[in-house]
C-alpha cells in the first residue's frame, strides 16, 4: 500500500512539473547582457536535473536501460543547437550544461526551449522582457523530497541609455539586476525599453 501511495505521489508530481518542464536548474548562473542595438548575450553555465529520472532513482527504479537513455539524451542536446557548447550526464538524473547565445534585436529566445522555457527573452515592439521560470511551494516541496534544489543567480545588465520599466531584482547595481532564485514564487521579471 505505502508503495502504491509513494507510486502516486511521483506520478502526480511529474504531472504537474510537466506543465512546465521535465528539467530543473539546479546550482547556475544565468547572465544575460542587453546592448543598446537591442541585442543580447545568454550564457547559462549549471546544473539541470531531469525530474523523471529523479522520481525513478527515488523510487529505486532507474535501470541500466534508463541511464542509457539519460546517456543519449546528453548527444542529442548537444546536437540541437550551435548555442549548446556543453550537456553532459553526471549522473543521478543530472547533467552539466554550458549555453551561449548571441542574439539581435527582435530575436526571441527560450532556454531550453519553448517547451521547456526556464527562461526567456521576448521582444514586443519596443520592449524587450526577461523572464524567469516561476515554482510554487507545493512543486518545491514536491522536488525536495526528489532531492532537487532549485538554486542558482540570474543577473542581468543593461546598457546605459536603455530605460528600465520594470523589474523585480533582489539587487540593483547601476545597470546591472540580480536574482538570487532559491525561493518559490521568485519569478523575475525585467522590461527594457529599446
Amino acid at each position: 500500500m505505502k508503495a502504491i501511495r509513494l507510486s502516486m505521489v511521483f506520478i502526480l508530481l511529474l504531472l504537474s512539473l510537466s506543465q512546465s518542464s521535465c528539467f530543473v536548474p539546479e546550482d547556475f548562473n544565468v547572465n544575460i547582457d542587453i546592448r543598446k542595438d537591442g541585442g543580447y548575450t545568454f550564457k547559462y553555465d549549471g546544473k539541470l536535473a531531469y525530474v523523471m529520472a529523479l522520481a525513478a532513482i527515488q523510487e529505486g527504479k532507474l535501470s541500466k536501460k534508463d541511464k542509457e537513455e539519460l546517456k543519449k539524451m546528453e548527444k542529442e542536446m548537444e546536437k540541437s543547437s550551435d548555442d549548446v557548447k556543453k550537456f553532459d550526464y553526471i549522473g543521478n538524473g543530472r547533467y552539466q550544461i554550458l549555453v551561449n547565445k548571441k542574439g539581435v534585436k527582435g530575436e526571441d529566445y527560450h532556454f531550453l526551449s519553448s517547451e521547456i522555457n526556464i527562461i526567456s527573452i521576448e521582444y514586443d515592439d519596443e520592449t524587450m522582457q526577461v523572464k524567469a521560470f516561476k515554482i510554487n511551494e507545493k512543486d518545491i516541496e514536491q522536488l525536495r523530497q526528489l532531492k532537487a534544489k532549485v538554486e542558482g543567480v540570474l543577473s542581468v545588465s543593461v546598457d546605459k541609455g536603455l530605460k528600465v520599466l520594470e523589474h523585480n531584482a533582489d539587487k540593483v547595481s547601476g545597470g546591472l539586476y540580480q536574482w538570487r532564485i532559491n525561493k518559490p514564487d521568485t519569478a523575475p521579471k525585467l522590461i527594457v525599453r529599446l
